[in-house]
């Protein structure tokens, strides 16, 4: 399931709603809608950079950034991430 309007709708509805009770009870939403297509992205990646860059990782366990945020030592107190992002570490550093 790729990416579609119900992706960008929830995560503006995320930006006006930003707290957890609100994002607890639509978890399924932001399941369906935000977080399996961003894996099948991460899967289709990891195919594509076995051939032109074997280094990367695109992993989800690995790759997916988490929904939630560190607020501890943020003046913006705001619990959740309103959008979606990843990140393909370099396998043979480190």
């Amino acid at each position: 399931m790729p990416f579609t309007p119900k992706t960008l709708a929830f995560l503006r509805a995320l930006k006006r709603n930003n707290d957890r009770e609100w994002f607890k009870a639509r978890k399924d939403d932001y399941e369906q809608h935000v977080r399996e297509p961003m894996i099948m992205l991460l899967a289709r990646l990891a195919d594509d950079f076995r051939r032109f860059a074997p280094e990367l990782v695109a992993d989800p366990k690995v790759s997916l950034y988490r929904i939630y945020r560190d607020t501890r030592f943020s003046a913006d107190k705001t619990p959740l991430k309103t959008n979606v992002a990843a990140h393909f570490p370099n396998r043979t550093m480190g």
